[in-house]
């Protein structure tokens, strides 16, 4: 009987991002990666992400149910309060729409700063009432435009929450208290005129992107819509996986890179509104 052989990891070369890159390129036929690369939403996404260590910035993605909320509102899956609800009845909440602008044909990015501005607005406009932002705050509910894009809308609906705890951090909010209320409306731009089936196929896959991005809620216009939820969430079971794309470096790459140009969208809003000095942000700062 031959004798067993102890196999360590130390017995393999590592490997780096530059090493992935030119076998990757080896298979490309005299192409490069970056011939690869399309813009979406005013984003690219990666097509080989960078494997030494995104994880190790200070933008650390954080864990789920904790600030900044990026990964989720919800710590770990409970049968009983999570699949999130149809909405029928908003009342007892300031709606903050900024599909609208989704609608209208704005980039993810501006859409998210749209919604910070309209956000910030509120509060601003609550406190000079006499309502406390923390009052304020619970009170806000947000809508974001889920779109068949799965890529786009997952990094959208998690960028959003990273930035507007930022945002609400900085009026005094604390803890528990800038815990966000996000919902999702499928986008009425993806769809098309006249073939009902393909807006059907549409809207299941931006029903199951805003599952797994963490949507509170979920604006339904018809039956056959809210029977493709109650597959996706009780027969798939999309909603038992909390954040099922954390870690994914293709993810944390494309909601880090979205988050940083809304951000900046959002800044240039503030500048205009403000009439601040270029850079001049105030305690609205991302570093």
């Amino acid at each position: 009987m031959a004798a067993k052989q102890n196999i360590t990891l130390k017995e393999y070369p590592t490997q780096n991002t530059a090493d992935w890159e030119r076998l990757a390129e080896a298979s490309l036929r005299g192409k490069k990666l970056a011939d690869l690369i399309r813009k979406t939403e005013g984003v690219s996404a990666p097509v080989l992400p960078n494997r030494d260590g995104f994880l190790g910035k200070k933008d650390f993605p954080g864990f789920p149910g904790l600030s900044p909320f990026q990964r989720g509102t919800r710590p770990n899956y409970d049968p009983d309060v999570f699949f999130p609800e149809i909405l029928r009845d908003e009342k007892g909440f300031h709606i903050i729409d900024a599909n609208v602008a989704h609608e209208k044909g704005a980039a993810a990015s501006s859409e998210i700063a749209a919604a910070l501005m309209a956000g910030l607005d509120y509060l601003k406009a609550q406190e000079a009432e006499g309502v406390s932002p923390k009052k304020a705050h619970a009170k806000i509910a947000f809508t974001l435009a889920a779109e068949p894009n799965l890529f786009i809308t997952i990094a959208k609906f998690r960028a959003f929450r990273h930035l507007w705890t930022h945002v609400v951090e900085t009026t005094g909010i604390e803890g528990k208290d800038t815990t966000i209320t996000l919902h999702a409306a499928l986008s009425k731009r993806a769809q098309d005129q006249d073939d009902r089936w393909d807006n059907f196929l549409k809207k299941t896959g931006a029903l199951a992107a805003a599952m797994m991005a963490g949507a509170d809620g979920f604006l339904i216009d018809e039956e056959r819509t809210l029977k493709a939820y109650v597959i996706l969430s009780e027969e798939s079971h999309l909603g038992h996986v909390i954040d099922p794309v954390g870690g994914s470096a293709t993810f944390e790459t494309l909601t880090m890179d979205l988050l940083t140009a809304a951000w900046e969208d959002f800044q240039n809003r503030l500048d205009d509104k403000m009439n601040l000095r270029d850079g001049d942000h105030g305690s609205y700062s991302l570093a």
